[in-house]
């Protein structure tokens, strides 16, 4: 069955499913239709849905506007629902018309459709949002405000308790501030807002109610005023709050969020902590004001912030955990250690706190600790969508992977294998952690192994694949890693790593230089600004003697990267440039920061015996 076949089926087979359109079944759903609420949806039980027997025309036209919208022709789709809904009287085919109309962009006819909708129900709210969506963004604000008045209205009208109505006017605030904001005449939509909360503030005086308060009002005021990009009569709506109320959080963010807009970053920080000096003590609008530091690389300042906040809020886990990072950001290590200590019980931070210990005690040389606070996190960490990506799993391979650091490969494998593995991802997971603790200790043939396992299981796996591949290179089968690297770019042609690692191992190991070089080359396209390809490049030509040019690209990856091998390169292209004295520069810096680099050690091994 063909493509259009199929379609043309499943739309007769719908259309059979249809023996009249009073049916309580609906049309068939659309993928690209807007997701529809209970105030959208016609409901039976509230809207006179006609009785309508399917004739020829109207069959034809149903499934004519199915089969359309299955292929993408949302205007065809729109014309004959359109039509259907006058022919049938249904609400619900002037909503489809209405949804494949804007689908097609066609907003006049779109317009026409929700009229239709809106006249034949006229209890829902989905038409009402509708049309007025339509004639807002159309420039037609005028003929919008009756049903931008209609939805504030239907929203006192709801039922419910205090709660519940005043959720609901809250929610048709929103919307009508969404929608207000898709004007392009911006200062009558400011205007008819202001009238929509004045008609508000006399219907609660009428019915004694308050739906919101004076502050509310101004914060949602400047809010649209932000989005329609009007600054000065948002500015003028947060002064206004914040002269009568400082410490107002919305306020000071939305002061924040207008300074910052004009580039006044530094001008905001400062309001913020004169209107912090100025109001009652507020946990979140000093968290606030410290993540704003750290934002404008005000380090120390934020520092100081969390630790007044840290003591007097002993029991938030989110201002101690924040205070941890930020103090071992700043290399207070044991500031970092104390905050974290509080928190290797509490159930939302436990396992990051044990993880960041984990990697404190590891940087303090402590690796016993480091190991004993990895393995403290159990398999529940997983389950905690706040620890962010395997928690569990990432902690026990580290942990392995200093117990064979401490010459104890056996009981880093033996850790590995007694690990809770719970899915298939898992076990690849592990198999790649085995293979890279045998890379570390130079047994590539046995993490060869371990990649060819986890390969079984997921031959696509492009990461594992490029890891095997260079695993390969140690071994000298340069055949089986240029194997593995382009059955990589056979599925992935853009793979950067695989494009960088092929060109230069054939500029290394081999003699196909412009072969390498076009490898390079098209990884460079796409990361222009990566040491990793520069020194690529740089390699390449050298092999090619183009020395002025390979010493550009060498230079470049060296300013980029302080790293051994690049160094080694760049030392290298010197010399054969005749600037042995620079050369010898570049090895000697490179000794301080990379002094046990085996590619730095034997390059200055063969120029300098």
């Amino acid at each position: 069955m063909n493509r259009d076949t199929f379609f043309l089926a499943k739309a007769v087979a719908t259309a059979l499913l249809l023996t009249t359109l009073n049916s309580c079944s609906q049309l068939p759903p659309a993928s690209d239709r807007p997701p529809e609420t209970e105030d959208s949806v016609p409901d039976k039980s509230r809207v006179n849905l006609p009785n309508h027997e399917l004739g020829g025309e109207l069959t034809f036209r149903l499934l004519t506007a199915e089969f359309a919208r299955q292929k993408g022709d949302h205007l065809a789709a729109a014309h004959h629902y359109l039509a259907a809904a006058f022919t049938t009287r249904d609400p619900r085919l002037a909503q489809y018309a209405t949804e494949a109309a804007f689908n097609a962009k066609q907003y006049p006819l779109a317009t026409t459709a929700s009229q239709l909708w809106l006249e034949l129900d006229d209890e829902s709210e989905g038409p009402v949002r509708a049309l007025a969506i339509l004639l807002v963004n159309q420039g037609q604000l005028d003929a919008a405000t009756p049903h931008l008045r209609a939805i504030l209205r239907n929203s006192l009208n709801r039922d419910g308790d205090t709660e519940q109505r005043t959720a609901h006017v809250k929610e048709s605030l929103a919307i009508l501030t969404t929608i207000l904001a898709e004007s392009t005449q911006s200062d009558a939509a400011l205007n008819l807002f202001a009238e929509l909360l004045n008609t508000l503030e006399k219907e609660q005086t009428t019915l004694n109610r308050s739906f919101i308060d004076h502050e509310s009002r101004l914060i949602m005021q400047a809010t649209l005023a932000l989005r329609l990009n009007r600054r000065s009569q948002a500015a003028a709506y947060i002064e206004t709050l914040l002269s009568e109320n400082p410490g107002h959080y919305d306020g000071n963010r939305l002061q924040v969020q207008l300074l910052a807009s004009q580039g006044l970053g530094q001008e905001a920080l400062k309001r913020l902590g004169e209107n912090i000096a100025a109001a009652p003590p507020s946990l979140d609008l000093h968290h606030y004001y410290a993540k704003l530091l750290i934002q404008y690389e005000r380090y120390e300042d934020a520092l100081h912030i969390f630790r007044e906040l840290a003591t007097k809020y002993p029991e938030e886990g989110e201002i101690s955990y924040s205070h941890a990072l930020l103090a071992l950001q700043l290399n207070h290590h044991e500031e970092g250690k104390t905050q974290l200590l509080k928190l290797v019980d509490d159930p939302e931070y436990s396992a990051n706190a044990r993880q960041a210990l984990g990697q404190v005690t590891e940087l303090d040389g402590d690796l016993n600790a480091a190991i004993n606070w990895y393995r403290s996190i159990t398999p529940a960490a997983e389950e905690n969508p706040h620890n962010g990506n395997h928690p569990y799993l990432n902690a026990q391979f580290r942990a392995a992977a200093l117990i064979a650091k401490q010459n104890s490969l056996g009981a880093a494998i033996t850790h590995l294998e007694g690990i809770y593995i719970g899915s298939d991802n898992d076990s690849l997971r592990r198999l790649s952690a085995l293979a890279e603790i045998h890379l570390q200790q130079n047994e590539p043939v046995t993490a060869i192994n371990y990649y060819d396992q986890a390969l079984a299981i997921a031959p696509d796996d492009k990461d594992i694949r490029y890891a095997r591949a260079l695993a390969y290179e140690k071994i000298d089968r340069i055949d089986l890693l240029e194997a593995d690297l382009k059955l990589i770019l056979s599925q992935h042609p853009a793979e950067v790593n695989a494009l960088n690692a092929l060109g230069f191992t054939l500029a290394d190991r081999t003699d196909r230089y412009l072969e390498a070089l076009d490898y390079i080359q098209r990884a460079l396209q796409q990361q222009p600004k990566d040491a990793a390809i520069l020194d690529s490049l740089g390699w390449v030509l050298y092999r090619l003697q183009r020395l002025d040019e390979a010493l550009d690209y060498a230079r470049q990856a060296h300013e980029l990267l302080k790293d051994g091998e690049i160094a080694a390169h760049y030392g290298e292209i010197l010399w054969a440039t005749g600037d042995k004295s620079a050369a010898r520069d570049i090895w000697e810096q490179a000794g301080q920061f990379a002094p046990n680099h085996p590619v730095l050690q034997k390059t200055i091994k063969r120029f300098l015996p």
